[in-house]
């Protein structure tokens, strides 16, 4: 890392009061092209070495109607977001609503693939309503 970049960071520690990772829009209908940027952005940021309360995920996690492909994107995210000790806040986002939208008349209830996968994992938090588009966490 470069000594400037140092400076920033070490300036900014006497100062901060909360830390978070906010992350959005990996949506890609090619796996492979999220896989490389969202182990790059992991790697990336692991390699601050800095604590974080959390991250906020702001939606947009995926795209597209195909079922299968959407699992391995969550798969993907849910194992290298792990790698980030910190508890993710996720929103949807109008992409994720792609399958829903796609499928509707075949569907019965309202449905994104991608928050209801991430729900069953303890990292991840989501709103309580699938129509929900935002919720507050109390940090302290």
């Amino acid at each position: 890392m470069s000594s400037m970049m140092n400076d920033i960071i070490e300036s900014a520690n006497q100062r901060v009061k909360h830390r978070f990772w906010v992350i959005s829009d990996l949506q890609q209908r090619i796996p492979e092209r999220s896989a490389y940027c969202m182990t790059t952005a992991v790697s990336d940021f692991l390699s601050l070495h800095l604590p974080i309360e959390a991250i906020c995920y702001l939606g947009d996690a995926t795209e597209g109607e195909n079922l299968e492909l959407i699992h391995e994107m969550a798969a993907m995210q849910v194992h290298e977001l792990s790698k980030v000790d910190a508890p993710v806040y996720y929103v949807v986002g109008n992409h994720d609503f792609d399958y829903f939208s796609y499928h509707q008349q075949k569907l019965n209830k309202m449905t994104i693939p991608f928050m209801e996968y991430v729900a069953r994992y303890p990292q991840w938090h989501i709103q309580e309503k699938i129509t929900d588009m935002s919720y507050t966490v109390d940090l302290g």
